[in-house]
């Protein structure tokens, strides 16, 4: 599985992806549903030819507006930076669900897409 969200040349050989993993309910507190999504993405990562830069992960932490504004997610907002930086050239996560929920950020992550030439990949079909 998984695929373009994102339109790309096919060039994605020495390039560098980030992995970002969520889930909004952790109640054993044990990580297992990100660390799913990681090896999942890790995967995609690999048949694409794709090194990974880094993994950044929210746990036990939601991302929408009903979300306990305690818990901030700290990965997130690092990972948009980085992407910013020019750290990496494409975003890897399991659904576009997991990045986000809101409509802003979802413009924010179209807005990272042209203005810094981001692109993404998830595992499964994409969710907004």
């Amino acid at each position: 599985m998984g695929g373009d969200v994102t339109d790309d040349d096919g060039q994605t050989e020495g390039k560098r992806c980030a992995i970002y993993t969520r889930i909004s309910d952790d109640r054993e507190g044990e990580a297992k549903g990100v660390k799913r999504q990681e090896d999942d993405c890790r995967k995609l990562a690999e048949r694409n030819g794709l090194e990974v830069y880094e993994l950044y992960s929210d746990n036990d932490i939601g991302a929408s507006g009903k979300t306990d504004k305690r818990k901030k997610r700290v990965d997130y907002p690092r990972l948009l930076a980085d992407a910013r930086a020019g750290k990496f050239e494409y975003i890897i996560a399991y659904s576009f669900s997991r990045l986000t929920r809101r409509p802003r950020e979802f413009e924010d992550l179209v807005d990272l897409s042209e203005q810094h030439g981001i692109k993404f990949k998830t595992w499964g079909l994409p969710h907004v």
